[in-house]
């Protein structure tokens, strides 16, 4: 298992990247923890607390910025919500929940090795489409232990229903809510268990999503550290599969 400092600089490097992009970095969290040994049950439920946090800050940064749209947010909100709930109450076994996270990785991975290009010119979502979806990503979301922006980013910018900056308003919002949501389907099925030293965890994702949200909004998110951080979840995806 890591030194605990290793985990926290690993936890705080993940908060400022995903950050950056509106995101709660709950696949990150999931990817180090991975590496340690604390159950599978207190990982996901750790991952989901953290995202609260880191999500819950970068929506008010991005926001503050006049980039939110409670429009083009709502359709995927009011199907995510309770499906996220329903994934979250299900009770997997360990085998089959290393491998749903392993992929669940893999994809985090490939969207951020992906660099999507600005949308110029946007449209708005075709609301049913966008229910379909929403609901989708967050049965998907619930069931791991993540907020669910890793999948709902790139689904905005390749549809060009939002260029990036309204992307990461809305990813931080989806996020935040699939993670309450989560977090209340654990609580309902079971005693909710987290990882030993939580609160510092909370503290260095709370920095580190200061300084992420900040510098995501002036622009300033280098591609080459989002590499890095991919080859970091491919090998704890690698871990986890094999």
């Amino acid at each position: 298992m890591p030194d605990s400092s290793v985990v926290l600089l690993g936890l705080l490097l993940v908060a400022v990247l995903y950050s950056m992009v509106g995101h709660g970095g709950a696949s990150g969290y999931l990817a180090v923890l991975s590496l340690t040994t604390i159950g599978a049950e207190a990982i996901a439920s750790t991952s989901l607390m953290l995202n609260l946090f880191v999500a819950g800050i970068s929506f008010a940064f991005y926001a503050h910025a006049k980039n939110f749209s409670w429009s083009l947010t709502w359709p995927f909100l009011v199907s995510a919500i309770p499906l996220s709930y329903l994934g979250a109450t299900l009770k997997l076994k360990p085998e089959f929940y290393s491998l749903l996270l392993g992929v669940v990785l893999l994809l985090a991975a490939g969207r951020l090795f992906w660099k999507p290009k600005s949308a110029e010119d946007t449209r708005e979502p075709v609301v049913w489409k966008a229910t379909l979806i929403g609901g989708g990503i967050g049965f998907l979301s619930g069931m791991v232990g993540v907020g669910g922006g890793i999948f709902l980013s790139p689904v905005l910018l390749l549809l060009r229903w939002a260029d990036p900056k309204q992307t990461a308003a809305v990813s931080s919002i989806f996020i935040f809510a699939n993670s309450c949501a989560g977090l209340v389907g654990r609580w309902n099925v079971d005693t909710l268990s987290f990882a030993p030293g939580v609160g510092w965890m909370i503290l260095v994702c709370v920095v580190g999503s200061v300084v992420g949200s900040y510098v995501g909004a002036k622009k300033m998110a280098p591609i080459w550290i989002r590499y890095a951080l991919g080859c970091v979840l491919v090998t704890a995806a690698v871990k986890l599969l094999i």
